[in-house]
Formats: C-alpha cells, structure tokens, sequence
C-alpha cells in the first residue's frame, strides 16, 4: 500500500496560509455552523408517523419532510461550494444562515403538509452552507492530514446536536406540539447567525479573477479524478447506511413495535455515543495511522455492525436495532472525516467545488435511499427493507474504497 501521506496533487499551492492563526474561526463556531442543518433534519424524524395523522395523509407523503430536505442539500451544495471558491466564505455562510431562518419561520406557520415541506426545502438550502463550507474553512486553514484530524473533532462534538435531535424533538412533539420542533430551530439560527457576524472571518480570498470559477470544467476535472471519485463514494454509501436507518427506524420503532417517539428518540443517543467515539479516535489517530488505514477500519467496523444487525434481525426490541447501529455509528467516525478530508484534498484551490460535489453525493444519496425506505418499508411486518438497503449501502462504500487503493497503486 502506497504511504498514507501521500495525497494527489501535491504540487497544488498550500491553502493553509490563507488565514492567520488569529483570523481562524474558532472550532466551536464550526461546530454550530454545521450542527444546525443537521439538527433542523433529525429533530422531525420522531413525529414523522405522528405527524402523517396530523396532516391527514400517508407515511410515504410524510416521508417527504425528511427527503425533501436531504435532496435540497444535496442540490444546494453544488452551487454554494463554488460560489465560495469564487466569493469567499464568509457571505455565502451568513446568506445560507438567512435563508435557515426563513424556512423555519415557514414550517413553524404550516397549515398543510405542502406548506411544510416547501419550508423543509427553503430551512435545507440555507443550512447545508454552513455544513459543506466549514468543511472547506478546514482545508482552508489545515493541510489535508490535520484537517482530517479537526474534521473528526469538529464532527465529534458537532454531532452532539443532530444525534439528540431525535430526543429533543420526540419530547417536544409528546409535550409541547409538533410546532416546538421548528421555533427551537429558529432560536439556533438565531445564535449561530449573531455569533458569525462577530466572530467567522474570511479564510479564503474572494477570487474574482475567473482563477477558480463555477465552470463546468472544474467540476469535470475533478469528476475524472478517480481519487476524487473513490473517495465520494465511500463517503456518501456510508453516509446512506446512516440514512437508510433514520428514515426506516422510526417507522419500525413506533409503527411495527408500537413504541413512544420519545423512545426512539432516547435509544438514539446510542447511536451519538458510537459516533462520537469514531470521530474522537478519527481525531486522535488520522495524522498518526493515515486516512487510508482510518478508513480501512471503518469499513471492518461497518462489516461486523451489518453482521449484527442480521444476527438480531429476530429480536422485537428496540435494542436490537440500536445495538448494532452503535457499531455502525462508530464505523461512520472513523470513514467519514478522513474520506471528506481526501475527497476536498484532491484538488485544494478547488476545496469548496470538492466539498460542495462531496457533500452533494452525499446527502443526494441520503435522500434517494430514506425515500426508498420509506416507500418500501410502508406496510411491512419487519426491518427487512431497511436491512436490506442498508446492506447494499455497505457493499457499495467497501467497492469505493477499493477504487481509491487502486487508485493509491497506480
């Protein structure tokens, strides 16, 4: 296997210079920047089988709210990476974080479950600049090995949020009505917005030159560059394992065992505690061990959580989902900072195109397997359709991740 340090594009100039030591955000101001489009996703997901009796319509309809978001994240993230190549950080991150708080305001006020998922679509679009920029601000200030390092401590506190997300919202919808959920998100916008306009400088130069610009021949250069390509399939078929189960589990928790959302929403901050334990050793190791051997584990960790989830395929309790899924869950920390980090290290002056492309795959993929799960899992008697797709998902990260050692060899 060729040195883990190696990286494509090594001659590329260094962006880690662009910002001083006093002019990087704070790591904590990342954080709230990318937990909030997170958070705003998962804080629903409890009250989506409740919430179709609300609205007066079906599951599958209802599955709209989450995927709707996702595909706007994915759709979004193609434009707002570049324009942050082109513009610089800063605008484009406080202009998302408008657009956040205006979609919210819009699902708070909803009257039909139409009115819902348009301001699901407009809260999305505004939160993934946050989410796909900070991971460029990294590179921006960081060499690809260290920002793989602060990707994985940024995620691991990061993920706090959108992992309780489900906690918080099922205890809002049992307590305070399904409303709660979005005026709290209103309130993080709310903050996050006032503490950037303080605090998140510009890390990158607004290029204005046409030296990196939203060309479609940046986006092929790096759509043939197979590192590139290697990379964003393992991120984003690792990501969909974790989609796949946030779409299907609800149904399965609350319809098919008949338990509380709350519940749900409390068995889900196992799969926080799994995470956060990826991302910490992600952080703790990526310099040390290599982004390619993190992700080599990751991918054994994902192979013995998918072996569990089936061998406990015929346990009806809540467990016997979570379980496995904390070993999933730590699978994901320990791939995910260090495919990001190789993915937007491919190309550095084309950080935020990489992110956004990345990023795109990513939640793209989210939202076509939750809304086949969705639609799938409807009126079944078990897991099988989210195992099953979750499976596949799987398969697919470890063949990604082949490509990029093959990659590595040539």
């Amino acid at each position: 296997m060729a040195p883990n340090t190696a990286a494509p594009n090594t001659a590329a100039p260094n962006t880690a210079d662009t910002a001083s030591p006093a002019k990087r955000p704070s790591l904590l101001l990342l954080v709230g920047l990318a937990a909030i489009g997170p958070f705003g996703m998962n804080v629903v997901v409890p009250a989506m089988p409740a919430l179709a009796r609300v609205f007066e319509t079906s599951y599958g309809v209802m599955q709209l709210v989450l995927t709707a978001y996702l595909a706007a994240t994915a759709a979004i993230q193609l434009v707002l990476g570049p324009l942050s190549d082109r513009f610089g950080r800063r605008p484009v991150i406080l202009l998302g974080l408008g657009i956040y708080l205006l979609g919210s305001v819009i699902c708070a006020c909803a009257t039909t479950v139409e009115m819902l998922i348009a301001g699901r679509v407009i809260q999305a679009a505004g939160a993934c600049a946050g989410l796909v920029i900070g991971r460029a601000i990294i590179r921006d200030v960081f060499g690809r090995e260290q920002a793989a390092s602060n990707i994985g401590y940024v995620t691991m506190a990061m993920v706090v949020a959108p992992m309780l997300a489900p906690a918080v919202g099922g205890y809002l919808f049992d307590h305070q009505g399904w409303q709660a959920m979005f005026w709290l998100s209103l309130l993080m916008g709310l903050v996050i917005l006032g503490w950037s306009l303080r605090h998140l400088h510009e890390t990158r130069q607004p290029n204005l030159d046409g030296e990196v610009s939203l060309s479609w021949s940046a986006v092929l250069g790096l759509l043939r560059d197979r590192s590139f390509c290697g990379y964003t399939i393992v991120l984003a078929c690792s990501s969909g394992v974790f989609f796949t189960f946030l779409a299907g589990a609800a149904y399965v928790v609350t319809e098919i065992l008949g338990r509380p959302a709350s519940e749900y929403g409390l068995y889900f901050i196992l799969s926080a505690i799994g995470y956060i334990i990826g991302n910490f050793l992600s952080g703790r190791y990526a310099v040390r061990v290599g982004l390619q051997r993190m992700i080599a584990v990751g991918c054994g960790f994902a192979a013995v959580g998918l072996v569990l989830l089936w061998g406990l395929s015929g346990i009806s309790h809540t467990a016997a989902l979570f379980g496995p899924m904390f070993v999933l869950a730590i699978s994901n920390g320990l791939i995910l900072p260090s495919a990001m980090a190789s993915a937007v290290s491919a190309r550095p002056r084309l950080a935020g195109t990489a992110a956004g492309i990345a990023g795109s795959a990513q939640i793209g993929l989210g939202a076509l397997l939750a809304f086949m799960v969705g639609v799938l899992q409807e009126g079944s008697h078990n897991a099988a359709p989210m195992m099953i797709i979750m499976t596949l998902a799987g398969a697919a990260s470890f063949a990604g991740f082949t490509m990029t050692r093959q990659s590595r060899g040539r």
